[in-house]
């Protein structure tokens, strides 16, 4: 005769597991939502800069590119992406993260602090590493995330010691070279060969040039790491008489009055601020909006706006979206494995990404 209360047992096992199966089908529709909310943004987002830009045809022909924050490296093999890129905030499995720890050269060496997540580079390698052992395999090269822009749009792949030397554990800036780890695990020899910042790696390809109407020769730039070129713009005004146009956010925006020779700036080159949730209203109450605020542009003008009579300002603003990337990554650590099988698509363009 069955046991009543093994059978209720199972009864109860059994609804808990439906439960949860209802509620994780009810999570992936909201995730999927909150996708799709996100995909329409950056959508918006990317057409009105390029609005922006396409009004003038001087500022197209040169194209640099700086990250926001530490992002990620990209690994790229037979001319493709060869897995999706790792945020900084990815959760590290606690065991794989003190494997990868044990392994660090000392600060001293690399002026790279122990972070948390994927804030070390190296810790980010070592992960996709335990994933995947032949990821790094045949042709594969290490970019940095200004760089593999960088790549994607010339087809040129290089390295840059900004991006390289920010907490990556993967370079000795005083001597210039790679850190004993990173040749240790062998990601020293998968790093692009080293170029300037400054330097124009190639030029805009075939296919990019033909969807966004950019020319041909339009120059692309190696970039460098979003501190450095902040720090760079604070401390010399001779690379901004270069530019046509200035983008900040208003966290830049809130500390502007802290650059040297800030009004200097503002009197060399346009600016374009673009809305950033949290900061408006300290950006605005700043020590530098209390005399920019007479040069503000409206944002309906601003198809002209690097032909406009300088000092010149104009504010942008999206529609700001709720989705939190980390709540994201939260709900389905293992993402990454849903593109395994998968081409990777610009999430705008939908273009592959090669």
């Amino acid at each position: 005769m069955t046991d009543p209360s093994l059978l209720h047992r199972i009864e109860a096992a059994v609804a808990r597991i439906e439960a949860a199966a209802a509620a994780q089908r009810k999570e992936s529709d909201s995730l999927a939502r909150r996708h799709a909310t996100l995909r329409e943004t950056m959508t918006r987002a990317v057409a009105a800069l390029d609005e922006i830009i396409s009004g003038s045809p001087e500022t197209s022909r040169q194209t640099h590119f700086r990250t926001i924050a530490f992002q990620a490296a990209a690994i790229v093999r037979d001319g493709k992406l060869a897995a999706p890129p790792l945020d900084y905030e990815q959760p590290i499995p606690a065991g794989c993260a003190a494997t990868y720890h044990a392994q660090r050269d000392p600060f001293a060496q690399t002026g790279s602090p122990a972070l948390a997540d994927g804030l070390n580079l190296g810790r980010q390698l070592h992960f996709l590493d335990t994933l995947d052992p032949a990821l790094l395999s045949g042709d594969a090269t290490i970019l940095l995330w200004p760089q593999y822009w960088a790549w994607r749009f010339s087809g040129v792949a290089a390295s840059e010691v900004t991006s390289l030397g920010c907490h990556s554990d993967l370079w000795c800036p005083a001597s210039g070279r790679p850190s004993a780890l990173a040749v240790r695990r062998g990601w020293a020899d998968r790093l692009a060969p080293l170029r300037h910042a400054g330097e124009a790696i190639g030029t805009i390809g075939a296919v990019w040039a033909s969807d966004t109407g950019l020319p041909a020769d339009t120059a692309v730039y190696c970039g460098l790491h979003d501190s450095n070129a902040a720090l760079l713009a604070a401390r010399h005004l001779e690379p901004l008489r270069q530019l046509k146009a200035l983008y900040v956010d208003c966290g830049n925006l809130d500390q502007f009055h802290l650059w040297r020779d800030w009004r200097k700036i503002a009197r060399i080159v346009p600016i374009a601020v673009i809305a950033r949730p949290g900061y408006d209203r300290a950006a605005h109450a700043g020590g530098a909006m209390g005399w920019l605020r007479r040069f503000v542009r409206p944002a309906s003008q601003r198809k002209s706006w690097t032909n406009w009579r300088l000092p010149a300002l104009v504010l942008l603003r999206f529609r700001p979206d709720p989705t939190s990337a980390t709540r994201l990554r939260q709900a389905d650590p293992h993402w990454h494995r849903d593109f395994a099988a998968r081409v990777p698509r610009d999430r705008v363009t939908r273009l592959p990404v090669s």
